[in-house]
């Protein structure tokens, strides 16, 4: 399969001084997965807004790109900052009629609190049940799918700090629970993750390597779905909760450890080797460039490895995808 072309370069002059293509052009920076520089531009665009200098920008735009920054802040790991941005969004809104996006914003916050505090977790899946219950008396189906989707990633995440722990029967405990709110939200990749997880703790490092891989292959085809390629459609928003584009780094990354432990370490350079080759905007994440440059030093000579690294940075100034750390190459 050959790799789709690369992306056109983003207007981001239109960005900020038309309230008509800032949509657009924050939307080609999502699917481009180029984080750093939506949030970067939608700041840019808030402080415009607060001091009276960006044109037409209305409360219900405000609201709309203050979400938008609190997204990309999530995918950054920004998580306390993308918790308050995503207060300050339903702030913005006032009281308005229940939308998707309020809803949206308010279980990011919630999902972004479990992770800054670890002791909250049960708390934010009390939180999520009351949104669930809100969003149902609205009418909003796809606000109680994501519900659904981020129960499950707050309980996945708290059977992995058991795991961190060395308590597998806890960390079972919890991964059923997330299987259970899977099954009421529909397929799910991260529950993949899990199993393959608990594989990786009970050194079955083969069965590991099967359960990353699906969960990669479902979590990409996920995210072909939820981000179009026109980048003018806002699912992006539910996509960022919904886990698919967002778990495609922890399997790949979970994949490749496995495939290390296994000493299968040729087999993983040509799996993340082709995976890119198929859709370097997709799979060239950080943390699949950081492991595939440390499977090269592990197989090839100092020069051979550095050529084979070039050639990742090259691929990644073609694609334009300017939210890969230079370090992750690992030159010297």
């Amino acid at each position: 399969m050959e790799a789709p072309p690369p992306p056109e370069p983003v207007n981001e002059t239109l960005a900020l001084g038309d309230p008509d293509g800032w949509v657009a052009a924050l939307g080609q920076l999502a699917w481009r997965r180029a984080w750093r520089k939506l949030v970067e531009i939608a700041g840019t665009m808030l402080v415009a807004h607060r001091g009276g200098g960006a044109p037409g920008l209305t409360a219900d735009q405000a609201m709309d790109l203050r979400l938008r920054r609190a997204m990309g802040m999530l995918k950054l790991g920004r998580a306390a900052e993308a918790a308050e941005a995503a207060v300050e969004a339903g702030q913005e809104a006032g009281q308005p009629p229940l939308a998707a996006v309020t809803v949206a914003a308010r279980v990011a916050a919630a999902g972004a609190k479990s992770v800054c505090e670890g002791e909250a977790e049960e708390e934010a899946l009390d939180e999520l049940t009351a949104l669930k219950v809100t969003a149902a008396a609205a009418g909003e189906e796809g606000a109680r799918a994501s519900v659904d989707n981020v129960r499950v990633e707050l309980l996945s995440r708290i059977g992995r700090v058991f795991l961190q722990f060395g308590s597998l029967e806890d960390a079972e405990v919890y991964f059923r629970r997330a299987e259970a709110a899977a099954a009421v939200a529909g397929s799910n990749p991260r529950i993949l993750v899990n199993r393959g997880l608990l594989d990786f703790s009970r050194n079955e490092f083969v069965a590991a390597q099967e359960n990353f891989r699906n969960a990669a292959t479902e979590a990409a085809m996920l995210a072909a779905k939820e981000e179009p390629p026109d980048g003018s459609d806002d699912n992006w928003l539910w996509a960022t909760l919904d886990q698919g584009a967002g778990l495609l780094d922890a399997a790949l990354n979970n994949l490749s450890l496995a495939m290390v432990y296994s000493c299968d370490v040729l087999r993983g350079v040509r799996t993340l080797e082709g995976l890119i080759r198929k859709d370097p905007r997709l799979y060239m994440l950080d943390v699949v460039i950081f492991n595939l440059c440390t499977l090269y030093d592990l197989s090839f000579d100092a020069v051979a490895s550095a050529k084979k690294k070039r050639t990742l940075q090259a691929v990644a100034q073609r694609f334009r995808l300017e939210d890969i750390d230079a370090s992750s190459f690992r030159m010297s």
